[in-house]
């Protein structure tokens, strides 16, 4: 992740698709990797699901295991717990902020878009 920080807005294109009645079974590996030369003690990923136009976002927040120097975590987002709408067509954002001792910024995410086929 700290390698490929991403403004949204560039990467709107570059969708994956998947099928309405995959959703539940899907999840996203993020690995995060601490280079940032200071003890991560505590960092946080809020995670974002958002639908392209704009109603029934849901967002969570989970705290990690505390990363060393140069220490990796893989870290594995389910998405069972967002039931995307009953709208066609559908894209869904998938924004995940990463908050740590040396990272407290909203320009440390990474998104992805998903184009919802029925």
């Amino acid at each position: 992740m700290n390698g490929a920080l991403y403004n949204q807005a560039e990467h709107k294109d570059d969708k994956i698709k998947i099928a309405r009645d995959e959703w539940q079974q899907t999840q996203a590996r993020l690995h995060i990797t601490n280079d940032t030369g200071g003890i991560w003690n505590e960092p946080t990923i809020k995670i974002i699901f958002t639908p392209n136009w704009g109603g029934d976002k849901l967002e969570t927040k989970k705290t990690l295991p505390a990363l060393n120097v140069n220490e990796s975590a893989d870290f594995f987002i389910p998405f069972d717990f967002y039931e995307p709408p009953n709208k066609s067509p559908l894209t869904i954002c998938l924004q995940i902020y990463l908050e740590g001792d040396e990272s407290k910024t909203d320009e440390h995410y990474w998104c992805v878009w998903f184009d919802i086929v029925d």
